[in-house]
């Protein structure tokens, strides 16, 4: 189970890197639901997704922004709220200059 959770959330990570924090395009894209404050995905025993309380969850909370450089924090969480996995990721963001 750690090992499948750390593969979803490096893949969750990779997603809100490249698109820079755009929560709601990464949930289209990975599955799960952006509420305006964390993108949440949840998977059955066989992590297969469901939109329903699942055996596993990964939240990720976007983190506090510094000019030029966005974060968000990604815990992948048992049924039981046991904490399988963190990570901490961060990407540039672009100055646009006008």
């Amino acid at each position: 189970a750690r090992d499948r959770a750390l593969a979803e959330v490096q893949n969750a990570a990779e997603c809100i890197k490249s698109l820079r924090g755009d929560y709601e395009t990464a949930a289209r894209r990975l599955g799960g639901a952006w509420d305006g404050t964390r993108w949440v995905l949840e998977w059955d025993d066989a992590w297969s997704q469901t939109p329903d309380a699942g055996a596993y969850r990964l939240e990720v909370l976007p983190g506090p922004e510094t000019e030029l450089l966005g974060r968000a924090e990604l815990t992948v969480y048992t049924a039981a709220g046991e904490v399988l996995c963190t990570l901490q990721t961060a990407w540039q963001e672009v100055d646009v200059h006008e």
